[in-house]
């Protein structure tokens, strides 16, 4: 039986996923105050979890709905209404899901969020990450990045961002960012000042 403990002061999915209403918090219950009772699944084929809380999961296919997890590692990822803390998957698909990190080879986001999220192929659709890296990135909808590190992206969308750094952008919508060259030379001219400053405090020891 899954008994809930208190948070450590690693992240919670909640604040991940509040701005999407906390679709899958609301049905799981709060994720990741796992105790030595809960099971690590390991070596299985196919793992469905429906409603439940797995510490670990290990196997070829995993299908999540309204569950969590604090690791999954597996080829492929199927995450609907559910969290993870960790995904390593070939290929990882969440709907109205949070994770604080994924890695993958093609992971596609719907109505869901990540704290790190790198994958050579990204697609996301009314998402939300915090650092977004990939080769190539298609978005549709509303999506919002903070530091997003691309060879190529394709919106039909409007993108959200503080900083873009891409080869090619194909925008169909709005590509905004926050960092723009006017904000950078500030941004430079502060750090500019801290170092001088340093220099100076540093420099009459």
């Amino acid at each position: 039986m899954n008994e809930n403990h208190a948070a450590d002061n690693t992240p919670s999915l909640e604040d991940i996923t509040r701005a999407q209403e906390g679709q899958f918090i609301d049905e799981g219950g709060t994720l990741f105050g796992f105790s030595a009772e809960d099971a690590a699944i390991n070596g299985e084929t196919d793992v469905r979890l429906e409603g439940q809380d797995a510490a670990s999961i290990n196997a070829l296919q995993v299908t999540m709905e309204r569950s969590g997890a604090d690791y999954i590692h597996a080829q492929k990822s199927f995450l609907t209404n559910s969290g993870a803390r960790e995904i390593s998957s070939d290929i990882a698909r969440l709907t109205q899901s949070g994770v604080l990190t994924l890695k993958s080879d093609s992971a596609e986001f719907k109505q869901s969020s990540a704290v790190i999220a790198n994958a050579d192929q990204l697609t996301m659709s009314e998402s939300r990450a915090l650092f977004a890296t990939g080769n190539t990135m298609t978005t549709s909808g509303d999506v919002s990045v903070g530091v997003l590190t691309t060879g190529s992206v394709d919106a039909s969308g409007d993108i959200r961002a503080f900083m873009i750094t891409s080869g090619d952008v194909k925008a169909g919508g709005n590509v905004t960012t926050t960092l723009t060259p006017q904000t950078a030379g500030a941004l430079g001219a502060a750090f500019a000042l801290v170092f001088i400053l340093l220099g100076r405090i540093f420099g009459k020891r």
